[in-house]
């Protein structure tokens, strides 16, 4: 019998059963894993830390896109950082922007994704996708463009996706949008990171929205995105989806005490 395990914490580990290994590849910033599994189907690790899996990725990435373009009332031109599988853009082609420029380091992810998890890589090959395979990081230093949204779809604040927490990187993202939204771990888990990041937003963005979101593959099962925004949050357009409705994002605002975060 086949297992693949993600080590969570120093004290906490998830495993899967896997059928198959369907991809492995090592790429000049991370080991890209994808695994046929018997529980939530095709799965992706990146330095075997779970980044999806067939059958929970909806949830992520619907609370990722849907709360902060529903602040918004609709997008035109939007920068994704990281999301190299396709699962943000997908969400985000449902309200028919322009333009999305989708800032990926790792271009193996990309192509992992295509054939592996077409129902999420297939959307890159739309045309108003731009993607460009460089550093985030490095990439809004340098950049002029203005964007209606900046979402962070990062990995962990470890490796690659490190500086993508770090308030220098926020105060590059104040500079080109008005709107941020991202990942901010387990308020299970990683408090003392979310307490930090929302620290550094909160010297750049006038209002942070924090909300959280039950993702049974990432670690504790309880997920949380912070979106910080220069107005007042309130939501401007309703639409519902599998996991995302505005009811479900207005509950999802609702942090329990053990769970709140104060920065």
């Amino acid at each position: 019998m086949n297992w693949v395990s993600e080590l969570q914490t120093s004290g906490l580990k998830i495993s899967f059963r896997i059928k198959k290994v369907l991809y492995r590849k090592r790429s000049g910033y991370q080991l890209i894993e994808v695994f046929d599994t018997y529980e939530f189907g095709r799965m992706m690790m990146l330095d075997r830390k779970v980044m999806l899996t067939q059958r929970d990725e909806f949830i992520y990435h619907e609370m990722i896109v849907h709360p902060p373009v529903a602040l918004l009332g609709g997008i035109k031109n939007v920068l994704v950082i990281g999301g190299g599988d396709g699962g943000t853009v997908r969400e985000l082609l449902k309200y028919s922007p322009e333009r999305i420029t989708l800032v990926e380091i790792d271009r193996f992810v990309v192509d992992a994704s295509k054939k592996f998890f077409p129902e999420m890589g297939k959307v890159l090959d739309n045309p108003v996708v731009d993607i460009v395979f460089e550093d985030g990081a490095e990439f809004v230093k340098k950049i002029e463009d203005r964007y209606d949204l900046v979402i962070v779809d990062s990995t962990d604040p470890v490796g690659p996706g490190e500086v993508l927490f770090s308030e220098e990187f926020i105060s590059d993202i104040f500079r080109i949008t008005d709107v941020v939204a991202g990942q901010t771990e387990s308020p299970f888990l990683h408090r003392e990171m979310i307490a930090q990041y929302h620290k550094g937003l909160k010297k750049f963005f006038k209002n942070i929205v924090f909300y959280t979101a039950n993702i049974p593959t990432y670690p504790s099962g309880i997920w949380s995105f912070t979106i910080g925004v220069n107005f007042e949050p309130v939501i401007k357009v309703k639409r519902s989806f599998q996991y995302y409705t505005p009811e479900v994002f207005e509950c999802a605002k609702n942090i329990p005490p053990a769970f709140r975060i104060d920065a």
